[in-house]
């Protein structure tokens, strides 16, 4: 029940692209944070989202 979407960390010693080819979200999606931006500025707070396999 808490399915996720969030962007890749934020960390010097690792860039963006380091999390691309690892299984590191526990089942949540993750995006890159440009698109992550890129949702947060279209969908509004609360909105619900259907994931479907």
């Amino acid at each position: 029940s808490m399915i996720m979407l969030h962007g890749t960390p934020i960390d010097e010693e690792y860039p963006e692209w380091y999390f691309n080819s690892l299984n590191w979200t526990e089942g949540c999606i993750a995006m890159t944070n440009h698109d992550m931006r890129e949702v947060w500025g279209l969908v509004k707070d609360g909105t619900l989202i259907e994931i479907r396999p």
